[in-house]
């Protein structure tokens, strides 16, 4: 399967989330997942980036179909960053970390599973 297949495949499986606060804010997103490349965000830009999408995340009127969604994915077809609520790590897995910005907004997601 060629890359374009795979992603044409992806795209076509993402749900119509209307309403979801995440649109067009694919740049914050991008900045939630942790890289250790040269050039790359620091940590506490990554930091930042996750505390700000978590919060969006968290007054999104389309929090619930987006969370059944992923939850839906197999781990190693899940995006890596601010998903849902949640920080996905490389594992495809919710992160149990917590930076100590970001523990409000992830006191939130756990009141509401």
């Amino acid at each position: 399967m060629t890359n374009w297949e795979h992603m044409t495949e992806l795209v076509g499986e993402i749900p119509d989330l209307r309403g979801a606060r995440c649109k067009g804010m694919a740049q914050l997103y991008e900045q939630t997942i942790a890289t250790n490349r040269d050039g790359g965000p620091t940590r506490e830009e990554t930091d930042a980036a996750r505390e700000t999408a978590l919060r969006i995340c968290a007054a999104c009127p389309s929090l619930a179909p987006c969370r059944a969604y992923i939850a839906a994915l197999p781990k190693s077809r899940r995006p890596l960053g601010v998903v849902a609520g949640q920080v996905i790590g490389s594992t495809g897995r919710s992160l149990r970390t917590r930076t100590p910005r970001t523990a409000g907004a992830d006191a939130t997601d756990q009141a509401t599973r």
